[in-house]
């Protein structure tokens, strides 16, 4: 029985109407998304796209080539952060245009701070249904030990459908 019509029988189309997929520039990501995609068409979902910025991102020494003449740290740090925000609206430019494009609403966020916290704050903001996010594969006792610490923190604290994808 094809996927639609097994969700079609226990599922109603409201039960997944927003989905959160984090997004980190990465091959699971996109991933991720090609199966978020793949989920929401039956239910119509809209998907929000979202990718953080880790604040802790740049070492001191990191910065001293953004500092200016009377620049202060924090000044450098934020146009830094400026930068890399950036960045993370360009990467996720071509991916809310796929989702788009499978006939979806899609758009797309950028929030800085812990990935984890960010993720699940945003997914309780946004009143996301579902949070559909990738991980890497690790192998023998590193796959015990992690799942990837940001996927394991988000999936234990999700309070909703958590589904990773490898």
């Amino acid at each position: 029985m094809p996927l639609q019509s097994i969700m079609s029988y226990s599922m109603k189309r409201s039960d997944f109407s927003r989905l959160l997929v984090p997004h980190d520039g990465s091959e699971m990501s996109d991933k991720a998304l090609d199966e978020a995609i793949r989920f929401a068409k039956p239910f119509g979902s809209k998907i929000i796209l979202l990718h953080v910025v880790e604040d802790r991102v740049a070492p001191p020494s990191a910065l001293l080539a953004f500092i200016k003449e009377k620049a202060t740290l924090g000044k450098a740090k934020a146009d830094l952060m400026g930068i890399i925000r950036m960045g993370g609206e360009n990467m996720l430019g071509d991916r809310v245009e796929k989702a788009r494009s499978a006939g979806l609403e899609a758009n797309t966020m950028i929030e800085v701070g812990d990935p984890a916290e960010v993720i699940l704050k945003t997914a309780e903001k946004e009143g996301a249904d579902m949070i559909i996010m990738g991980s890497r594969q690790l192998k023998g006792a590193r796959r015990l030990m992690m799942l990837g610490s940001v996927a394991r923190r988000v999936a234990e604290s999700a309070g909703r459908p958590f589904m990773l994808i490898h």
